[in-house]
């Protein structure tokens, strides 16, 4: 074969390479919207909507270029990178990553920001830009990560990575292993991904660490008592006072007004008396609405939307 032939076979195949080989998935960089899919829970969060970037990759440590665009895939979240595969291994599990290249909504120096996961399955790893941040280990519960002041790019991209490990062991829920046959078992199908909404949630210095509302009736027509506990955080560098004000169906409910230092925490506790309770039952499904809210010199700081 001439020497032109030659140039001209080669020019066609590496033509043939560049339009056969998929192309590398393109980051998008978006700012979360202040917007919720459900009532329900604490205010202050930011969807983190829009296009993700995913791999399949079984690497214990984060990415050492996680700018980069080699390897991703463009998805949605809520992701299961295994929907649609009914074989062993993917019931197995696997490990999988997950990218979201953001702006923060707000550059003010003064808020602190948590990230909020609504269900991850099943152990989970986070950074934030190339840092670590927390982790957690379940598939059925919200978490959220404090993302530390010093890690954020406040006006510039900020890059979310989470590892992803739906492997199962047999200390896990449902608990995992092998049938005699050697087929895996574990309960339900075992999705592997980030299986609900993520958020950003902005927080003005003090926040609800814990809530606990529990009605407490000891009969079908007895008055209900209201039981709360309620823990706040302080993150800021300041002592800030608060109070913590309720609402239970049409009642109102002060829990008290502290003090709290910086970087401390503070309980609050109340019990409130219902003489006619209006019970659920499928024939009158009948709910209280119980929200929650932070105020401070009469401005409320943040608000927590509950029923019970």
């Amino acid at each position: 074969m001439s020497l032109p032939k030659i140039r001209t076979l080669l020019l066609t195949i590496a033509a043939f390479a560049a339009t056969a080989a998929p192309a590398a998935a393109q980051s998008v960089v978006s700012t979360p919207t202040a917007k919720t899919l459900y009532k329900n829970g604490p205010s202050g969060r930011f969807i983190m909507d829009g296009t993700w970037l995913r791999k399949l990759d079984n690497r214990q440590s984060g990415p050492q270029r996680e700018t980069g665009t080699k390897g991703w895939t463009r998805v949605s979240v809520p992701n299961a990178w295994n929907a649609g595969d009914d074989s062993d291994a993917s019931f197995a599990g696997g490990v999988g990553w997950y990218r979201k290249d953001f702006r923060f909504p707000s550059n003010n120096r003064n808020r602190s920001w948590v990230v909020r996961f609504e269900s991850v399955n099943y152990r989970s790893r986070v950074w934030l830009n190339g840092k670590p941040v927390g982790s957690n280990r379940g598939a059925y519960l919200p978490f959220e990560i404090r993302l530390p002041r010093g890690d954020i790019r406040r006006g510039r991209v900020n890059h979310l990575v989470i590892r992803v490990d739906s492997r199962r062991l047999p200390t896990d829920f449902p608990p995992a292993g092998l049938s005699t046959t050697g087929v895996p078992t574990g309960g339900w199908w075992n999705y592997g991904g980030l299986l609900r909404e993520v958020y950003l949630r902005e927080i003005d210095d003090v926040d609800f660490n814990t809530v606990v509302v529990r009605p407490n009736l000891p009969c079908a027509t007895c008055p209900a008592t209201i039981q709360y506990r309620v823990t706040l955080r302080n993150y800021g560098d300041s002592s800030r006072r608060v109070t913590v004000r309720a609402r239970f169906g049409t009642r109102g409910v002060t829990l008290g007004t502290k003090a709290i230092g910086p970087k401390r925490f503070a309980s609050f506790t109340k019990s409130l008396r219902i003489p006619r309770p209006r019970l659920w039952s499928p024939d009158s499904p009948n709910l209280y609405s119980a929200p929650l809210r932070i105020t401070r010199t009469s401005r409320v700081r943040h608000s927590r939307k509950r029923r019970s």
